[in-house]
């Protein structure tokens, strides 16, 4: 009996712990954004994205937002 408990406490704590540290922004744009793109040679890492919606409350648009570290060229 104390095992089972245990074990449901561990488990209870791991799963919490990974829900945790899902990242809320990435898994709004899941499926509509890339995780990276390269443009000019540059690759960018996604940092957010904004989604608006309808009157009816469908998914209307996406914009999705990237940086990069690449230096400016003047």
């Amino acid at each position: 009996m104390i095992r089972r408990i245990f074990f449901s406490l561990v488990a209870g704590l791991f799963l919490g712990t990974s829900l945790l540290a899902m990242p809320v922004a990435n898994a709004a744009c899941q499926g509509y954004c890339a995780d990276h793109t390269v443009k000019n040679g540059c690759l960018s890492d996604f940092a957010g994205c904004t989604m608006s919606y309808d009157a009816n409350g469908n998914l209307d648009n996406v914009d999705c937002f990237f940086v990069n570290a690449c230096p400016l060229s003047d």
